[in-house]
């Protein structure tokens, strides 16, 4: 018979005695062995997913809606930072901008319990003399106790 299950009696064959090494064999049940591989594959896969996982989901959006407005006549920008906390534990994070001319105005507090996902809004701001025109990259970084992960964004000014 042809496909994926291979039938065989049951019976003892003449010459053996019961159970036989060489019944095992690659050459005997070569799809065995596959499907042992393929399993083997699958295992090794999930415990590397369960590994390798982050312990926070991070992502950073620019609200929509104006490109940049002013907080208390400094150029500034509107962002939402979602967090998720995929620990067992609770969670305190600090956001920092890696750009001297660029601070968040009204920082807020992150802290998140185990398993909670959350959103914060952000406000970006320029220094007073703001040395930013027209669309600006910059580096957010989210820091925990054991977790550190850097996002790019756009900083949006008026042209001078």
């Amino acid at each position: 018979p042809k496909g994926l299950i291979k039938f065989s009696d049951e019976q003892v064959r003449p010459n053996t005695q019961g159970f036989q090494l060489s019944d095992w064999s690659f050459s005997a049940r070569p799809r065995l062995w596959g499907y042992f591989c393929a399993f083997m594959v699958t295992v090794l896969l999930f415990a590397l997913q369960v590994a390798l996982k982050e312990p926070y989901a991070v992502h950073v959006s620019r609200d929509r809606g104006q490109l940049y407005f002013y907080d208390e006549l400094n150029v500034s920008n509107a962002f939402t930072l979602s967090v998720q906390n995929k620990t067992q534990h609770h969670g305190e994070l600090s956001i920092s901008l890696d750009d001297p001319n660029l601070y968040i105005a009204h920082s807020p507090n992150v802290s998140l319990i185990a398993g909670q996902k959350a959103s914060w809004a952000l406000t970006v701001s320029c220094t007073t003399d703001c040395a930013i025109t027209g669309k600006y990259p910059f580096t957010m970084t989210v820091k925990a106790a054991d977790f550190e992960t850097h996002m790019d964004a756009i900083f949006f000014a008026p042209r001078k």
